[in-house]
């Protein structure tokens, strides 16, 4: 027979769902940079305005569209990490 106590036995059943909720967080994170990223590369502010818009088609790296709220031009650049 095993002898374990009240304490014990809580601590070993709440391990699993602590380790779950984890692992459910940390999955949820990586999801949602994933899609702002996504957004980000496909997305464009306009310098002017700041209006954010899906150009249509989507812009090449290096060419220019226009913002539909000023009809200012803004280029597609790849983000840059500083």
């Amino acid at each position: 027979m095993i002898n374990i106590s009240l304490s014990q036995l809580i601590l070993l059943c709440m391990i699993p769902g602590m380790l779950t909720i984890l692992a459910w967080w940390l999955r949820t994170v990586i999801v949602e940079r994933r899609q702002d990223r996504m957004l980000r590369s496909t997305f464009l502010r306009c310098r002017i305005c700041g209006y954010s818009y899906q150009p249509t088609p989507p812009p090449a790296a290096g060419t220019a569209s226009n913002c539909p709220s000023c009809q200012s031009a803004n280029l597609h650049e790849p983000e840059r990490i500083i």
